[in-house]
């Protein structure tokens, strides 16, 4: 029944559009076929100004229906006084349907079984972003509390924080939400994308879609349905081609993978861009067209300028559509020259190129430091796989979640070798196309590609920004893949030979079968999301609300000031306001907790009373203390490995911090412990690292070397506590962008030092240390005979055949916690990374003399005695002098290996 409702509310819209155009197609004298096109563009800006002239959303849409609809009124009674010039060559609707129902097909369908108001597509925060601009152009009160009322106040609070970037998390303050919505709308009006918000109250209230994504959703399929239409018109025009043959180029375009990327990914301002961009290019060729007169070139420049007004309150970015028609516009006037002059004007438009790239270097600098210090996606247009992405050969992984197979692929020599000779044959292909081309006296394509050869330089040296480059790539495939497609119409239609049009279907078939592939591939994703898949869990949880408890959504937050939430919150705030519960983020007079069973925050585990729970979500008692709110850009992640716990990555591009609140401290809570390990963005070497309160106070200075575990001391320290490092980094991988420069987990608060609870983080069950040990952090009760405990230094337990050690670096120490003298034991080795043949190993108590000093080239054991002070913890350090020596194929400082440590003590012995 949902199928059947969405796809009515899709021809309802697209109906609507064609009668809301119709009058003013008459009015210009143009095609009917663009009237869907121009009842789309024109309802969408009077509805924007008539809403900033009257400021009700009502009165706003009768003004955007009422208008349009007395103009086709009028132009049907006076139709023959609005006789068009000439109707240009369309498909027919069975070859426009087939069209569409197969960009359905392809890009709708997860859309299409999702029960209604159960579907929240691939989740990317910019759906949320628009619905709540939607909701605050119908002034619903909603607005204020989806846009997250509890975070602007914060960020409000920050501005007289110290720290910069650390979130603070309070409960606002009472005001006129209502009120606030229609100021909301300003922030949204003064976006140069404000009819991407405005535009989905208008088809929110067309079609009476006003919750969920039903909006977003309907007018991005539509806006997919008039690119293709735009560029069927397009391609018949500039190709000199049949109408069916120019959709089944304008259908292909669409759903290459790299296009259709956009549409998974939630980029409305691209798909709004691209829906009307094809007709703008259109129209620019019929005014070129030999033999049009002033009268009808004027008729032409009216609809432009709905259309221009229209792209550049939706996505005014991309100048380079225009740089296009100015060239063809160019190209066709060079046509009437004489061939000196030609070359005169060419050398002239080559010395303007040059001139502008170097007199804009150094005014672009400032993109390029931009694009270093913060972090910037699609970091793969700037490799090969951009090139194999852009083809569609390669699946784009913001859309298919696919890092790991893209890893594959690369390591998989016979799949990148043939990608590259697929790339190869499909760009001859395009390049025989554009001669076909050239050699019929067709010049916008020519044009097209000359504005993207000569922008190229723009986007990958002047500006260097991934994401301007992806915007970039993905706005002009479509002249890509139309040039491919004619080439290889082209060699059907004039070679002869067999084996060249079999060659032609077979890498025709390969470039289909991949492109195919892969939108399957990402919309099947999109479908298994929880929040598609799972949504009566969702659900449930508002149940939960309604009984009157104040509750609060724990779930890990990310990005500047934590103003990010996560997307399973958005969701559950979504259906709150669908229920028209609501919700304040306040966490200091919050009843209970809302987490998630698959969202663990970098913490230690605690324990939880949970009163209630299902599959995904589940309720517990709020904490009577030491809540910990952690925030960074990045989120929790897990991988599988020695350390289980969640982590959080952070780099130096973006925020290179660690933000740490505490709700409802414990007065005893004195320590803040937490662990370090520095990551692949600074090669793993060691790096320094700062914790700094709120005042900006340094509270410590460390240099974690390894997994290194510290215990800071905030007391009478304001929080939040910052935790920060210096250290630049690198891109990781050619998919991996970010600068992973540490990860810090293991977050909790203790009143002591080295508490057995926290060092469960340094040491495993199966471990060097004796079995005590393990009984002890077990239990969590010393053993009377005393113990054995790593703390930092150490790497990972190894444990290739029956012989388990642990490789350290200089430095490295362990806690004995002994009430009585007693010899410490290590079966150690020397390791690769020492400067000489017979090292010399320094054993010491922190702070205090040498306890033995031995050397040894090979493995040995150390016996050491030991005689702890009054308090009977003793941090024994191991020193030797290390020359730091790479080791083949791995990154750690292996300065030797032990393989036992034991600990007897006196009365023993």
């Amino acid at each position: 029944m949902n199928a059947v409702i969405i796809l009515f509310k899709l021809c309802v819209a697209v109906v609507g559009s064609y009668a809301f155009g119709y009058g003013v197609t008459k009015l210009t004298r143009m095609p009917k076929t663009v009237a869907v096109a121009t009842g789309y563009a024109i309802t969408q800006i009077l509805y924007f100004a008539a809403y900033m002239v009257t400021l009700n959303p009502r009165a706003a849409f009768a003004v955007a229906v009422a208008i349009p609809t007395a103009t086709t009124l009028y132009t049907l009674r006076h139709r023959k006084r609005f006789e068009c010039m000439e109707e240009h060559p369309s498909p027919n609707w069975s070859v426009l349907l087939i069209g569409a129902a197969i960009i359905v097909a392809v890009s709708g369908w997860p859309y299409i079984v999702a029960e209604p108001g159960n579907y929240w597509h691939s989740g990317n925060e910019d759906f949320f972003d628009g619905i709540n601009g939607r909701d605050a152009f119908l002034q619903k009160e909603s607005a204020v509390q989806e846009y997250g009322l509890a975070i602007l106040h914060e960020d409000r609070l920050l501005s007289e924080a110290k720290v910069t970037n650390a979130p603070q998390y309070s409960e606002p303050g009472g005001f006129d939400r209502v009120l606030a919505a229609k100021e909301l709308v300003n922030v949204y009006a003064e976006d140069l994308g404000r009819l991407q918000y405005s535009s989905l109250a208008f088809w929110s209230t067309l079609l009476n879609v006003d919750s969920d994504l039903h909006a977003w959703m309907l007018q991005a399929i539509l806006n997919l349905f008039l690119m293709a239409h735009g560029l069927t018109l397009l391609t018949t025009a500039a190709l000199g081609i049949s109408p069916v043959f120019g959709a089944f180029l304008a259908v292909a375009s669409v759903l290459n993978n790299f296009y259709l990327t956009t549409f998974i990914n939630g980029h409305e301002g691209s798909l709004m861009f691209a829906s009307v961009a094809p007709y703008v290019m259109w129209a620019c060729i019929r005014m070129a067209e030999p033999g049009r007169g002033r009268l009808q070139r004027t008729d032409i420049v009216k609809l432009l300028a709905v259309f221009t007004i229209f792209l550049s309150g939706a996505y005014p970015y991309p100048f380079f559509i225009a740089l296009a028609i100015l060239l063809f516009w160019g190209l066709t006037y060079l046509k009437t020259l004489s061939k000196r002059r030609r070359i005169w004007v060419l050398l002239g438009f080559t010395a303007a190129l040059a001139l502008f790239y170097v007199g804009s270097w150094d005014y672009f600098s400032l993109f390029r430091q931009r694009a270093v210090d913060f972090y910037r996606t699609w970091g793969t247009v700037f490799t090969f796989i951009g090139l194999f992405q852009f083809w569609g050969l390669w699946p784009s992984f913001l859309a298919s979640a696919s890092p790991t197979v893209l890893m594959n692929l690369i390591q998989n020599e016979v799949l990148l070798s043939g990608s590259y000779f697929i790339v190869l044959l499909l760009s001859g292909l395009t390049l025989y196309g554009l001669y076909r081309l050239l050699k019929r006296g067709e010049l916008f394509f020519a044009a097209f590609a000359l504005m993207f050869v000569t922008s190229i330089p723009l986007f990958w040296f002047s500006l260097h920004d991934s994401y301007y480059l992806y915007k970039f790539l993905y706005l002009t495939n479509f002249a890509a893949i139309t040039l491919m497609l004619f080439g290889a119409r082209e060699i059907f239609i004039r070679h002869r030979s067999v084996l060249l049009k079999t060659a032609v279907t077979a890498l025709l078939a390969i470039w289909a079968i991949c492109n195919a592939g892969n939108n399957l591939w990402a919309t099947t994703t999109v479908r298994h999301l929880s929040f598609n898949k799972q949504t009566n869990e969702y659900r449930d949880v508002i149940s939960q609300f309604k009984a009157g408890d104040s509750i609060y959504i724990d779930l890990p937050r990310r990005g500047t000031r934590g103003a990010h939430l996560s997307i399973d919150e958005y969701v559950v705030r979504n259906y709150l306001t669908d229920a028209r519960i609501t919700y304040t983020a306040d966490p200091r007079a919050a009843q209970y907790f809302l987490r998630m069973n698959s969202q663990p925050e970098a913490v230690l585990p605690t324990k939880e009373e949970v009163v209630w729970h299902n599959n995904v979500f589940r309720l517990i008692k709020a904490p009577q203390s030491d809540v910990l709110l952690v925030g960074s850009f990045w989120a929790p992640e897990t991988t599988a490995g020695r350390d289980l716990q969640p982590f959080r990555w952070v780099d130096d591009q973006t925020n290179n911090w660690v933000s740490i609140d505490i709700i409802r401290r414990a007065p005893e809570s004195r320590f803040l412990f937490f662990c370090v390990e520095p990551g692949p963005g600074v090669d793993y070497r060691p790096i320094p690292i700062t914790v700094t309160d709120k005042d900006n106070v340094e509270l410590m200075v460390e240099t974690a070397d390894s997994f290194s575990c510290y215990w800071a001391d905030i007391a009478g320290a304001r929080l939040p506590v910052t935790i920060t490092s210096p250290a630049k980094g690198k891109a990781v991988s050619l998919i991996e962008a970010r600068h992973l420069n540490f990860r810090i987990s293991n977050i909790g608060l203790f009143s002591a030092k080295h508490t057995l609870d926290a060092l469960r983080a340094l040491n495993i069950e199966h471990d060097i240390t004796p079995q005590a040990t393990a009984l002890a952090l077990e239990t969590l009760k010393l053993s009377n005979s005393g113990n054995v405990f790593l703390l930092n230094g150490w790497y990972g337990v190894e444990n290739p055949g029956s012989q388990m050690f642990r490789w350290a670096r200089n430095g490295a120490s362990v806690l004995l916690e002994s009430a009585t003298p007693g010899t410490l034991s290590m079966e150690l080795e020397p390791g690769p990374s020492l400067g000489t043949a017979n090292p010399e190993f320094t054993i010491r108590i922190e702070g205090g003399p040498a306890l033995q000093v031995v050397k040894s080239n090979s493995r040995s054991v150390f016996d050491v005695p030991v005689t702890p002070d009054k308090t009977g913890r003793s941090i024994i350090r191991l020193e030797v002098n290390s020359a730091k020596r790479p080791v083949p194929n791995d990154w750690r400082q292996l300065d030797f290996r032990v393989f036992k440590i034991d600990w007897k003590t006196a009365k023993a012995d």
